[in-house]
């Protein structure tokens, strides 16, 4: 295999390896807002619950 064809594969092995380092990076952030967002939405259920106890009490 001639020396060009190899940098031209090795090209664009780096390439797709950056494309699926940016994807994986956005993945991640996503995944840490959902994981943000899911706690945020498990403190108001917890406390909707808390505060429905507290009524049925009365």
């Amino acid at each position: 295999m001639a020396n060009r064809e190899l940098k031209n594969r090795l090209g664009s092995i780096l390439n797709q390896s950056h494309v699926l380092w940016r994807e994986n990076d956005r993945l991640m952030l996503e995944s840490i807002a959902l994981n943000a967002r899911l706690s945020d939405l498990c403190y108001v259920f917890a406390a909707m619950q808390k505060s429905q106890q507290q009524c049925s009490l009365l």
